[in-house]
């Protein structure tokens, strides 16, 4: 790893836009800006979007367990009933 800019390996630290460039100062990231603007905007998005995948996905396995506690709430309903009605017809 090394400064987008002038090369230097110490003191780096990444963009905090796109988390992806690495500039050893305010200085070089300020003079690369022209140029990694149009980087920067995509590997941005591009967290985003893999953000939000993320999120979905998370939600569905949520929505997915859910419906899994609804069926199986649901069948443990119909087994009271069944056992209500049974005790009724004794």
């Amino acid at each position: 790893m090394e400064c987008q800019t002038c090369g230097n390996r110490k003191n780096l630290r990444t963009c905090s836009g796109c988390k992806s460039t690495f500039y050893c100062s305010r200085e070089c990231q300020f003079a690369d800006w022209n140029n990694h603007l149009q980087i920067c905007r995509k590997e941005e998005l591009n967290i985003e979007r893999e953000n939000y995948e993320n999120i979905i996905k998370q939600l569905e396995e949520e929505l997915e367990v859910e419906r899994e506690n609804n069926r199986n709430m649901q069948q443990y309903i119909e087994y009271l009933e069944k056992m209500d009605m049974d005790t009724a017809s004794e």
